[in-house]
């Protein structure tokens, strides 16, 4: 798939730089050196933020640097706010360029175009560098001629405050994963050889995308573990924009770069450019969303147990909901599977996580597993085989719950049993959820009928989207148990840990849906048996019904709230 990397040796070369004069730019008169490292800072209604990020590179250790400040066209006061920055440092080379909106590529091109130094680092306008950046950076680059890219750790900071490790660089892992930060010190000869930044990356990923191109002409980059660079986490972002657009990102990506990708990439680009899939009448894909957070122990399993399915066509999304780094782990399984790693900057609950691995798929059929269960290996192929023969959207299996207790600090399975098995009934799932999650197979077209999780929800989230589903679509139960979710008695799972909030959420959803049950005795008798045991937390009970229409007894039944 790829070829050998060869290392380039990038000789120190000083072109000739057009002047300036005639481009639309302001900087302090009477500056004549020449600076090693131009910082190029573009912004786009960030003016409130961008004194910060100036600051920071006024704070450097290092004072061989230009900072260009490219106006993008901004509706907000950024070009005045930048002029008052000019004026405030007229001792250090800060230039402004003013341009129509044409995105983020092209404005960092732009301020690269204009810049002179031999080194460049982009830096947003809502971000910051650590004063030693320029100084760790700039010490690397020039005593390691044959490395071209300086990259650190990062450090969050805003709404959620940890470090990220970036990794060691390798090239392979990179055309899947960016563990590169975009602001990388480089040398500006790699940017002239790729010709920059690729404005078709329209909702992001243009610094990914740059990497691979500089790793495709054979440059390569050094890590610097050190949090040098600090990544301000917002509530709403281009990253964020980005993850939502991965899957047409991605198919850009490839197409962009056809020689480094063999399937899936390119046929899914190929695909959205012509809008044609008379080449894939095959078995269909399923999409198997995988939320994780702080789970090492256990999503190798899980990853394991969709590895081993006797099904095929299927692709992976992992969604790391803001927790510790698991992309060695994922990298262990990218032979076996056709696997996707996306990761949240701030850890946004469960129903999030989901939602981000359901517009990320292009699957089909959908299919849920937490980080901390499994499926036998014949789940996925008995689920779809139902839907695929029969006319129905949604079908759901049963499984097995596995009590788990410490044993000499490892968890052990002390019993199995199966607590859900139950045809599905429109009222009983008004009172109560008996699907599990890792149970249930639908087609992605219900959830663009009857939308997604409800990110409000901090539990019961699958349990509400149910409820939506099951208004508008039939559900089939199969009775066979092809899959396995984890019950620990210390409370660390993800369901078992959160018994306080399910009350709550509980409420919300019955008065949610209150005008199936307000005239319906029935489902509101059923609705407060479960309210009662789930306040005197007893978990195991049982009820008998009876159905005045076909004056028949329920069978008694156990359940797991």
């Amino acid at each position: 798939m790829f070829g050998c990397l060869k290392k380039v040796c990038l000789k120190p070369t000083r072109k000739d730089r057009k002047n300036l004069q005639g481009r639309n730019v302001q900087t302090q008169g009477g500056q004549t050196s020449i600076p090693l490292v131009s910082v190029i800072i573009p912004c786009y209604n960030q003016a409130h933020y961008l004194p910060c990020a100036v600051e920071s590179v006024i704070k450097q250790r290092y004072n061989n640097w230009e900072c260009i400040m490219v106006n993008d066209g901004s509706p907000d006061n950024t070009g005045l706010v930048a002029k008052s920055l000019i004026d405030k440092y007229p001792k250090n080379q800060i230039l402004l360029i003013n341009q129509s909106n044409q995105g983020l590529a092209e404005a960092r091109n732009a301020g690269i175009k204009a810049s002179k130094g031999k080194y460049i680092l982009p830096l947003d306008a809502d971000d910051l560098i650590h004063p030693k950046m320029l100084q760790k950076t700039v010490s690397l680059l020039e005593s390691h001629p044959e490395i071209a890219i300086a990259y650190t750790d990062v450090r969050y900071f805003g709404r959620v405050n940890r470090v990220v490790l970036a990794g060691e660089y390798d090239f392979k892992r990179l055309c899947f994963q960016n563990h590169l930060n975009y602001c990388s010190l480089f040398r500006r000869g790699m940017w002239e050889v790729t010709k920059g930044y690729n404005p078709n990356m329209v909702w992001g990923y243009e610094d990914w995308d740059f990497w691979i191109s500089c790793g495709e002409k054979g440059y390569y980059g050094k890590r610097i573990p050190k949090p040098l660079f600090l990544y301000r986490v917002k509530e709403n972002s281009m990253y964020t924009n980005a993850v939502e657009h991965h899957n047409e990102l991605m198919a850009q990506i490839a197409l962009n770069h056809p020689n480094l990708y063999d399937q899936p990439y390119p046929q899914e680009a190929k695909i959205r450019d012509c809008g044609s899939i008379d080449t894939l009448k095959t078995d269909p894909l399923v999409s198997v969303i995988v939320p994780t957070y702080n789970r090492h122990d256990t999503v190798k399993r899980t990853l394991e147990s969709i590895a081993t399915q006797t099904y095929q066509r299927i692709e992976v999304v992992v969604v790391n909901d803001g927790g510790e780094d698991v992309s060695a782990i994922i990298d262990a399984f990218r032979d076996r599977l056709q696997i996707k790693y996306l990761v949240h900057r701030e850890n946004r609950g469960l129903a999030a996580a989901r939602n981000t691995g359901i517009k990320n798929a292009t699957g089909k059929y959908i299919a849920y597993l937490d980080d901390d269960d499994i499926f036998y290996s014949n789940h996925i192929e008995t689920l779809v085989k139902y839907l695929e023969t029969n006319n129905c959207k949604v079908a759901y299996c049963d499984a097995f719950r596995a009590w788990q207790e410490k044993d000499n600090e490892q968890y052990v399975i002390k019993q199995k049993d199966i607590p859900y098995s139950f045809d599905f009934d429109p009222d009983l799932i008004l009172a109560q959820n008996f699907i599990p999650v890792l149970c249930i197979m639908h087609e992605k077209s219900c959830t663009d009928e009857v939308g997604i999780f409800d990110e409000s929800l901090t539990t019961h989230e699958d349990w509400e989207l149910w409820i939506r589903m099951s208004r508008k679509y039939h559900f089939t139960h199969i009775r066979k148990v092809t899959c396995e979710f984890t019950w620990r008695t210390d409370g660390t799972t993800m369901s078992s840990e959160k018994k306080s909030d399910f009350l709550r959420t509980m409420g919300i959803i019955f008065d949610r849906y209150r005008e199936y049950s307000k005239d319906n005795p029935r489902i509101l008798e059923l609705q407060r048996m479960s309210k009662r045991r789930l306040q005197s937390g007893i978990f195991k009970i049982f009820y008998k019904l009876f159905n005045k229409t076909k004056n028949l007894f329920r069978s008694l039944f156990l359940f797991l709230i």
